[in-house]
């Protein structure tokens, strides 16, 4: 039994389809029909884990892919924002556009660790490799938090 589940949505322009769960040796794809969009975007906001045969599993897929297919990453966490930054072949020598991702913050005064959702505009409005804009304030005690890595390894994948 595959350990990811997979929803499947059309909107206007695009088809899209959001993981659920592992992304491991037992995730299974199966076949996607684009009804004629040339759009398709994943939402990863709910993968839990992925390994090292679900990495061979899921860059044999996205070689799959039509090449004329413009795909979009949405809701990366950090486990994903990582295989990207670490393993390039996990877009599939793609052009993949990410349109948002988790990325941790620290707040010192709280002592808290929180992951926000960020936007490609918010990264590339802070310039090549920055986390600064916008200012990310703590749920807490509403105070400016830092970025909690090394902003120019993470931020890579989006370019």
């Amino acid at each position: 039994m595959s350990s990811i589940n997979l929803t499947t949505t059309t909107r206007a322009d695009r088809i899209c389809i959001a993981f659920a769960g592992k992304i491991d040796e037992n995730a299974a794809y199966g076949s996607i029909n684009l009804n004629g969009k040339i759009k398709l975007e994943f939402d990863f906001d709910k993968v839990e884990l992925i390994n090292s045969m679900g990495l061979q599993n899921w860059v044999s897929f996205m070689k799959g892919l039509p090449a004329d297919v413009t795909i979009y990453f949405t809701k990366c966490p950090l486990r994903i924002v990582n295989q990207m930054n670490l393993f390039p072949g996990f877009i599939g020598e793609r052009n993949v556009i990410v349109e948002s991702f988790y990325a941790a913050y620290f707040c010192a005064r709280c002592d808290g660790s929180f992951n926000n959702l960020l936007t490609r505009e918010d990264a590339l409005r802070s310039g090549p490799g920055k986390a600064k804009s916008p200012v990310q304030n703590c749920p807490k005690c509403l105070k400016p938090m830092e970025f909690d890595g090394i902003e120019e390894k993470y931020f890579g994948c989006i370019k």
